[in-house]
């Protein structure tokens, strides 16, 4: 079963890189394969997008499917979104840890807005 990841929440991020997900996110992650998750940048945004572990799993083998060997627009995506992809799971108090080239990527600091957007959520500065 596919969880619907929507709404939108400001959260706060550490001096660490960390924020806490609110807890109707936290417990759809949990929900799948217990909090596994991917966070990735965006192909074309300044964002990160978190996926549930089981939706980043047909993500990422949509993605590997791709030509990238004879297409360089494939291969341009597969390296940005394959290529930049962290696990990651929640702590015990429900908290991710950004990695310093992933908030760079996306230029968050001390806040941040967690958008449902379906099958992921979107981290915008």
């Amino acid at each position: 079963m596919r969880t619907l990841l929507c709404g939108t929440a400001e959260v706060a991020v550490d001096a660490k890189g960390r924020f806490a997900l609110p807890v109707r996110y936290r417990d759809a992650l949990r929900a799948d394969r217990d909090g596994d998750c991917c966070l990735t940048r965006s192909v074309s945004e300044p964002c990160l997008w978190l996926y549930p572990g089981s939706e980043w799993e047909r993500v990422a083998e949509q993605l590997s499917a791709l030509p990238g060997l004879t297409d360089p627009l494939c291969r341009a995506l597969q390296r940005r979104v394959l290529g930049g992809a962290v696990s990651c799971r929640p702590d015990s108090q429900g908290r991710l840890l950004l990695p310093p080239e992933l908030r760079e990527a996306a230029g968050l600091e001390k806040r941040a807005f967690l958008i449902g957007f379906g099958n992921k959520l979107e981290l915008w500065s």
